[in-house]
């Protein structure tokens, strides 16, 4: 992941220069509309048509973001997939599949889940850095839920390598076992294939009630707050969304994470495919004989 970071350096530069504008434009809706609502009460006007050229805004940026990623990302694919055609071609087909098929996900999580979890970053940090502004004990609670459930699953990480690389193994095998044509062999690992995929569902299952537990909590914590602190009924408004928009973040980043583990596993397991290619002596050659 890194060495592709490196290599396209100058694209990857356009598209999350691209997202960190849409990031801010889209930290800034809940005080629009907060502003909005407190501006109307008021009998002004103002509020609405910063709030219309913000979401018209927003709309521009992530069109053009998204038309600049499907082609970017296009091209990575289809460079890095010739590659890797080509470099581990002496390896069994069913590795050679499966491991273009592994790529496939990297490519993918690059393309869709990489902005995502960059605009839930920014946006966790610009939430917070706001809602300390606007409420200083409901920052603070913020703060310390999202702590506790990133500590889970950091917890769980050695765990979720192990399980994701007991799925990878038997998913290289796949294309053996269907050319073999044997229905009690496919069965058999078809079976062991998703008792690992439910495992590495159950423990996900476990983390993430796990994060809505503490987001429960923490929205209790802030009615009531801002309830009692707050007479300004747009004020009220936006933090409810900045600490919801909060809550989201962060019971959507560790989920992006729990997938970088998983790509991460991907990654070793192909560069360790290339290791051992690379290293391969090459077959004797009578033609080549002096």
């Amino acid at each position: 992941m890194r060495k592709l970071f490196f290599r396209f350096k100058n694209r990857f530069v356009i598209t999350f220069g691209l997202l960190v504008i849409e990031s801010m434009a889209e930290l800034l809706f809940p005080l629009a509309i907060g502003l909005a609502i407190d501006d109307f009460l008021a009998q002004k006007y103002n509020g609405l048509i910063h709030l219309a050229l913000l979401g018209v805004f927003l709309i521009l940026i992530g069109a053009i973001r998204r038309l600049v990623d499907s082609r970017f990302y296009a091209s990575i694919y289809v460079e890095l997939g010739g590659e890797l055609s080509q470099s581990i071609s002496p390896l069994s087909p069913s590795k050679k599949a499966a491991q273009m098929s592994l790529l496939t996900e990297i490519v993918e999580f690059l393309e869709y889940e990489m902005p995502t979890l960059f605009i839930y970053v920014i946006g966790l940090v610009g939430t917070l850095v706001i809602l300390f502004q606007l409420n200083l004990d409901v920052a603070i609670a913020s703060l310390i839920t999202s702590i506790v459930t990133f500590g889970v699953y950091l917890a769980t990480s050695f765990k979720t390598t192990r399980l994701n690389a007991g799925y990878n193994d038997e998913f290289e095998k796949r294309v053996d076992f269907v050319a073999k044509n044997k229905n009690d062999e496919t069965i058999a690992h078809l079976s062991r294939f998703m008792r690992w995929n439910i495992r590495l569902s159950d423990l996900e299952t476990v983390n993430y009630s796990l994060a809505w537990l503490t987001a429960i909590g923490l929205l209790v914590f802030t009615i009531v707050t801002t309830s009692i602190e707050t007479v300004e009924y747009g004020l009220i408004f936006s933090v409810m969304m900045y600490v919801y928009q909060f809550i989201v973040g962060y019971t959507e980043v560790p989920l992006h994470y729990q997938q970088w583990l998983r790509l991460k596993e991907i990654s070793s397991r192909i560069n360790a495919s290339l290791t051992q290619i690379k290293n391969e002596p090459l077959p004797d050659n009578p033609n080549n004989d002096v």
